[in-house]
């Protein structure tokens, strides 16, 4: 098989709707690929310009030069130009813990002279790999933007090859300067990250004095070579909410996030309630849920007052992105599982069920696309609006079924998380979510045939199952012990925080501002209570993690480039107020918290 039939292969298995603008899309790029044959190079031309692919002396020189900026622990990587794809091997030898790559190609024919020399399949050292090819200024920068937005936690880089500044410096100027001022506007707009933040770390504060009934080991061996369901909320699920009753009696039903609500207001109670979302709108889905026998696996990052209402069993499980719950365990010595904390509830679930040992996983309701035009079955707590499926933002499909369908890069990311995970083990996975999206890996089947395949399992009491070993390491001693390590690391921070603001203030009362030395000088003095800080177990493994996002904003906010050494320094100085600020603030809800929790604690003596 010649390359380009096995990257069109590649294509139309993984990323369909590049496939599409191959073959739908003219070149939207006025240009003409020829080979120079003395030089045996690659160039094109556009405008009468002749232009090459790469360098025509050192091509690992460009390479060099083309990455030597880019943090090495970058997770998220935006590469503009494809070229002859000598990059590849680039990241993948330098970038350890690169998960997601968008590659942005302005011409149609580039792209194709690309697949004609290299292996898309060497693309799959990513979790997640987004291309762009052939599209308008405006649509890359849609694209661009929804990657970034799905990945913003991460640390996210950009690079060029250097034909892209060369031929269409215009298109990557102004997809860079308007993806530039939306990440620099978070410093103008970041309530929402900020409120994210602290939200997140109230509900894993207050949820620490809840103790599970039952360990997530125990819960994790229950499961251990039994066939789980896990029920989410696609459209699909509607069409076969009577038929959940009979395949409780033939496996583990599961039913994460918005599905709770969905199953409830159909009269179905499935066998585990699987809920995460840390915002309080979200106590809409629990309104008139009976919730006296069915456990509610939950993160301490859920919104607390959940555990306040619900009166069922409980079992705690954690996240790899619950920085306060890392703490705890580390604190008490404990060490325990944690699961990938990825784009959905559904994908929690996911990895937790086959990290349990599940001998078969049934997928319902997972349509991860809009099936019929909606994004829930009936009986969601948040109705469907119209949606205008013209618009750029949406992708056009071909669903499960061969019938004409959209989804999002949104949901296109949770498909590939599904199918690394699904490719990454042995258990066969049965998708009976008709309609929806393909998933590969799976085998797609009507529930009704996958009832008669599947067999009667044996009467069990759920409680009798998992409480045979009651300990999660939420006793009351460990909470108190927590609270103490807390409130100690938060008054080391918060004098440090301090200490840096009098340096600064002194530093304007004397004109400093204007003095390189002096400068120089107290930028040394916070640089090192910095590395103070950074031995301070709770701000380093906790508070800086929190705050990661907003500090990654200011760090873009403050990159000015081209001034003298004393605007420089005035520039980072002005960056540690503004994130002094931040941790300041952060530490304040801390002591808050904590003094609640004293007064609760109290009360229930």
């Amino acid at each position: 098989m010649k390359i380009i039939e096995k990257n069109i292969e590649f294509l139309e298995r993984r990323i369909p709707y590049v496939s599409n603008d191959l073959q739908e899309r003219e070149d939207i790029q006025d240009i003409k690929v020829n080979i120079n044959a003395s030089l045996n190079a690659k160039y094109f031309i556009k405008n009468n310009n002749s232009i090459f692919l790469h360098s025509i002396y050192d091509v690992q020189n460009e390479m060099n030069k083309m990455f030597s900026k880019l943090d090495k622990q970058v997770e998220s990587l935006v590469i503009f130009g494809c070229g002859e794809g000598h990059f590849i091997e680039e990241i993948k030898t330098r970038y350890p813990k690169l998960k997601n790559l968008m590659l942005i190609e302005p011409s149609k024919k580039l792209f194709i002279n690309f697949i004609n020399i290299s292996d898309l399949s060497k693309l799959n050292i990513t979790s997640n790999l987004t291309i762009v090819i052939n599209r308008t200024i405006e649509e890359t920068y849609n694209m661009a933007l929804d990657f970034i937005k799905t990945n913003i936690k991460t640390n996210i880089g950009f690079v060029y090859h250097m034909y892209i500044i060369s031929a269409f410096e215009d298109y990557y100027t102004v997809v860079m300067k308007k993806l530039h001022d939306y990440i620099k506007n978070l410093r103008i707009n970041l309530n929402t990250v900020r409120s994210t933040a602290r939200i997140n770390l109230i509900n894993e504060l207050m949820n620490i004095r809840f103790s599970s009934e039952h360990c997530s080991e125990n819960f994790s061996k229950f499961l251990n070579s039994k066939v789980v369901t896990i029920v989410s909320a696609g459209p699909s699920l509607g069409r076969e909410i009577d038929k959940i009753e009979e395949l409780k009696k033939k496996s583990i039903v599961i039913a994460v996030g918005t599905a709770i609500k969905i199953l409830e207001e159909n009269g179905v109670k499935p066998h585990f309630r699987f809920f995460m979302d840390p915002f309080d709108e979200n106590m809409e889905i629990f309104k008139d849920v009976y919730n006296d026998d069915v456990p509610l696996i939950f993160m301490n990052s859920m919104y607390y007052e959940i555990l306040n209402y619900y009166k069922g069993p409980i079992i705690r499980i954690a996240i790899d992105s619950e920085y306060l719950v890392k703490y705890f365990y580390n604190t008490i010595g404990k060490e325990i599982e944690y699961y990938k904390s990825n784009y959905s509830i559904a994908s929690v679930t996911h990895d937790f069920i086959i990290k349990s040992g599940a001998s078969k996983i049934v997928l319902l309701g997972q349509d991860l696309s809009f099936s019929g035009k909606k994004r829930y079955a009936k009986g969601s707590w948040n109705d469907d609006e119209k949606i205008d499926f013209n618009l750029k933002d949406y992708i056009e499909i071909t669903n499960n079924l061969g019938e004409k369908s959209y989804t999002d890069l949104a949901y296109w990311g949770m498909k590939d998380q599904f199918e690394l995970m699904i490719s990454e083990t042995n258990i066969p996975h049965y998708n009976v979510s008709l309609g929806g999206a393909s998933i590969k890996g799976t085998t797609l089947l009507p529930l009704s045939d996958l009832l008669l395949d599947l067999n009667y399992i044996d009467e069990y009491s759920i409680k009798n199952e998992l409480s045979k070993d009651i300990k999660d390491g939420y006793s009351y001693e460990n909470q108190k012990l927590l609270f103490k390590h807390i409130w100690d690391d938060s008054l080391f921070i918060k004098k440090s925080i301090e200490t840096k603001f009098i340096l600064i203030k002194q530093l304007e009362e004397s004109d400093g501002y204007s003095k390189i030395e002096k400068l120089k000088e107290v930028f040394g003095k916070l640089i090192y209570i910095d590395s103070e800080l950074a031995k301070n177990p709770f701000y380093s493994s906790v508070v800086e993690a929190h705050l990661k996002l907003l500090f990654q904003a200011y760090d873009i906010s403050f990159n000015i480039e081209n001034v003298d050494e004393i605007e420089k320094y005035k520039n980072e100085i002005q960056k540690h107020i503004t994130k002094n600020a931040e941790i300041h603030d952060y530490i304040e809800i801390v002591f808050f918290v904590l003094n609640e929790l004293k007064k609760i604690y109290k009360k229930e003596e």
